[in-house]
């Protein structure tokens, strides 16, 4: 049986190593802010495909995941909304290391600000 094909709504998410080498390697790199870069780079599917790179020093389990959630809460609503539709790119968002109860008291509403300039950004290179 044939694997089915991932609808356009579904969030495609990276798992292989080479996938974010290749990112990291060839990709074009955007820092918002002090604590996420973008890494992203032009892929050969038709999908749009995220990964996460959160090290132990970011912080507990509890706050990767839910940075990690967030990240998803944000990129369905914007599948959703067609925004991310069209767009063929491997993104891989890179958190870094802070201060003692940065991300813990980090409000969603500041997230989703950073990742709105982040794609506002990724928008201008694909236009170009």
């Amino acid at each position: 049986m044939a694997a089915s094909k991932p609808t356009l709504k579904a969030l495609i998410v990276l798992k292989k190593t080479t996938d974010f080498q290749n990112i990291q390697k060839h990709g074009l790199r955007y820092k918002p802010v002090s604590w996420l870069i973008f890494n992203y780079i032009k892929n050969e599917t038709e999908y749009f495909r995220c990964g996460w790179t959160l090290s132990r020093k970011v912080g507990s389990a509890v706050i990767r995941n839910k940075l990690k959630r967030w990240s998803r809460v944000f990129l369905k609503k914007a599948l959703k909304q067609g925004e991310l539709a069209e767009r063929t790119l491997d993104l891989n968002l890179v958190f870094l290391q802070r201060d003692d109860g940065f991300y813990r008291n980090l409000k969603y509403r500041e997230f989703e600000f950073i990742m709105n300039k982040g794609f506002s950004h990724i928008k201008k290179y694909q236009t170009k």
